[in-house]
C-alpha cells in the first residue's frame, strides 16, 4: 500500500499515521512528529484509518498559529454537537448532563455519541491512547456529557463560533 505517511503494520503492531510536523506547526501539535495508531492490521481497513488521520493531521495543519489541544477538542464538540442538535453556535459550554434531572437530554446524547461512534471501525473505537491519537467527534461528545466542556479563547473554525 503506497500512501503518504503510512507506517506499516508489523507482526506485533498496527500500521500507524507518522507525519514530521514542520517547524511551524509545532506549536499547534505541541511535538516535532505525530504518530497516531490506525487500529488494524487489515489492509483493507487501513485505508479507511488512514483517510481519517490525514483528515485530523490536515484539519490541524489548517492553523498556523498556537492551537492549544482543548480548542480543538472545542472546534470539533461543538461542530458535532451542533450537527445533532445538542447546541448552537452561540454556547459557550456544552455539557455535562446529569442523568437524573436531564433524562431526555442525557438520551439525546447518548444517541450522538453512538452515532459519531458508528462512523469509527472497531479497531479505532477499542484502540489504546498510547499513540495519543488526535481527538475524534466520539471522545469529545462522550466527554461533553460526562464532564462538559468549555469554549476556548480562540476559535478553530470560525463559522462555528461567534463572539458575543
Amino acid at each position: 500500500m503506497d500512501l503518504p505517511h503510512l507506517k506499516p503494520a508489523t507482526a506485533t503492531a498496527n500500521a500507524k499515521y507518522r507525519r514530521r510536523v514542520p517547524e511551524d506547526l509545532r506549536g499547534v501539535f505541541g511535538k516535532n512528529a505525530v504518530e497516531w495508531s490506525l487500529g488494524t492490521k487489515d489492509p483493507a481497513e487501513i485505508y479507511e484509518a488512514w483517510k481519517i488521520a490525514h483528515a485530523k493531521y490536515e484539519a490541524m495543519a489548517g492553523r498556523r498559529s498556537k492551537v492549544s489541544t482543548e480548542q480543538i477538542r472545542w472546534e470539533i464538540a461543538q461542530k458535532a454537537a451542533i450537527e445533532h442538535g445538542l447546541a448552537t453556535p452561540r454556547d459557550k459550554r456544552i455539557g455535562p448532563v446529569d442523568l437524573e434531572l436531564e433524562q431526555g437530554k442525557y438520551q439525546d446524547f447518548t444517541d450522538a455519541v453512538r452515532k459519531e461512534a458508528e462512523k469509527l471501525s472497531s479497531q479505532q473505537l477499542g484502540a489504546k491512547f498510547a499513540n495519543n491519537p488526535a481527538p475524534s467527534s466520539f471522545d469529545v461528545l462522550l466527554e461533553a456529557q460526562l464532564k462538559g466542556i468549555e469554549r476556548p479563547p480562540v476559535s478553530l473554525f470560525p463559522e462555528f463560533c461567534h463572539s458575543d
